[in-house]
Parts: C-alpha cells; structure tokens; sequence
C-alpha cells in the first residue's frame, strides 16, 4: 500500500506559525528587539554659572567611574543596582554588563559620581565624605559629588544631565612685595567631612563628621607679587566668624584666614576667596563675599 507524503518548506512551515498566533514577522522583529534592546546613555553637566576649571565643570570627567541604577515598579532592574559605567570622551556611558529596557513599565535611571561600591539602592539614605587632600585631580574628583536621573518616555539614548552637590572654594592666592612660597601647603581648616545623600531626589543633609583639614595645594610656588588659583570641595555648612578657615603653611611660616562674617556655603554653587600672603601679617581676614554664593 503506497503512503502519500506531504512536504512542507521552512517559510511555508514560519507562515503556518505566524498566522496561528496571528502576528506577523514584523511584529515578532519589535517584541524581540524589545526584550533585548541596551539602555543607551550619554552624560553632560548641567550649565550654571559656577566658576570654570579644568575640572568637571562642563563634562564629566573620564577619570572617574559612574554608578547608575534602573528601577522599574520599586524594584531595580538587571544589572541596575549601582551599576559601574566609564564615561567615554563624547560623553557616551560604556559598561560591560548593559541593562535592557523592561517588556513592560516605565524606567527612572538615577546616577552619580564619583561611585562608591557599597552603595545599594536599597539603603535609604547614603553617606558621603570629602576626601582629606584634594591637592591632586585624583583627590578632587573624589569628593565633587554630581548626581542626575531621568525617565525616559522612550527607548532612544538618555541623556544624564549631571548637576554638582556639594560647595566648591575658589581660592585666589596672592603675595606681595615682601613675600614669595617655594613649597606651601594650602589647607582649608576645620570644616565637617561628611553628609547624607538621597538617591531618589538628590538631597544632601547637614554637615556631619568631626572637623577636620583639607589639603587643596602641596608643594604650591609663587613669586613675589604673584598669585596662583586653588580649589577645594567642601560639605555645605556655615562657617562662623573669625574662625580660620585657610591655613598657609612655608618653611617654618604660616599665615591663618578667616571670614569677619559667618560664611555659609550652598550647595551646588561655586564660593570665591582671597587672601594675601605678607612678611608683615600672619593672620588675616579673607577677601570676597561671606554670605552669598560668587556664582
């Protein structure tokens, strides 16, 4: 008895497929790349008016590592949870290990830096502490803290507009006729370390920690009649009046600053000093506005 035979090609057996579910190949193309699509993202610095340096002012630098999160319905996603990204030099993020876009649900992406490997988003409030010498780039961007989060109402590349945290010092040096530095140390004195920080809205707390120094200039020169230009970061506070705040230190000599006013520094905002290092006065008062912000 002869058997008929019924052969049946792949396209012929897919469309047999695609109408039973009725969908087409263009349908399952979307739903696949959907599932596996990469959250692609760039970083930037919010432009404000604070003071320019080479440092971090209108770019994240490369130099430091990012740490991002993707949190989907309270929860975060795969590969989201203080995840560490490098910032390429066009501002492109890069890591190795990418988060996708979820099948379904929004997406909230919060990111700062520089990362801290401890931290977890499931820890309400996180604490962070300035770094005690700032006098190297390294030291610098270790405590500018910047922090960004967007939701995305698409799938297109996400651009995280950073914006600073914490306070930054401007301080102008200046000697004059009677006075050079060949190897100063430069030190902002007696200010708290340390603050909270909320992932989900990015406050800051009040300043905490025991006062303590920070380096902002090592092994600093200048000429007679001179000036150079240093910067420190510090935790926003209040600083009270006539308590040093800049140490200068040179061969055996130091010259101590101090505000005639409470000096409160915001945050986010950029505050400008100068001093004047003289043979004839060891403790001044510094120039600039106390109260208010520069920029």
């Amino acid at each position: 008895m002869r058997r008929n035979s019924i052969s049946i090609g792949l396209p012929t057996l897919m469309a047999c497929v695609m109408l039973l579910f009725g969908c087409t190949a263009e349908e399952i193309d979307v739903q696949d790349t959907k599932r596996s699509a990469e959250i692609r993202m760039t970083a930037s610095m919010q432009q404000t008016t604070r003071s320019a340096s080479d440092l971090q002012d209108t770019q994240v630098s490369s130099a430091v590592a990012v740490g991002v999160y993707g949190v989907s319905g309270g929860n975060t996603i795969a590969n989201g949870n203080n995840a560490a990204y490098s910032v390429e030099d066009n501002g492109q993020l890069s890591t190795g290990s990418a988060m996708v876009w979820p099948e379904s649900g929004s997406v909230t992406i919060y990111a700062y830096a520089p990362r801290q490997e401890s931290w977890n988003y499931s820890q309400a409030t996180k604490t962070f502490t300035v770094a005690a010498d700032q006098s190297s780039d390294a030291g610098y961007l270790a405590s500018d803290l910047i922090y960004a989060y967007a939701t995305p109402t698409d799938q297109t590349t996400v651009n995280l507009a950073f914006a600073h945290k914490l306070s930054r010092i401007v301080l102008t040096l200046r000697t004059d006729e009677s006075t050079s530095l060949t190897d100063a140390t430069v030190k902002i004195v007696g200010t708290k370390p340390s603050t909270t920080f909320t992932l989900t809205d990015g406050s800051i707390g009040t300043a905490t920690g025991t006062a303590s120094d920070i380096i902002i200039g090592s092994g600093i020169s200048v000429d007679t009649n001179s000036s150079t230009t240093l910067y420190g970061v510090i935790v926003p506070q209040t600083v009270s009046a006539n308590a040093t705040l800049i140490e200068v230190t040179d061969g055996g000599k130091m010259w101590r600053y101090h505000f005639s006013n409470d000096a409160t520094f915001v945050g986010g905002k950029s505050h400008s000093a100068s001093i004047t290092v003289s043979s004839n006065s060891f403790t001044s008062t510094i120039g600039g506005n106390a109260t208010e912000p520069a920029n």
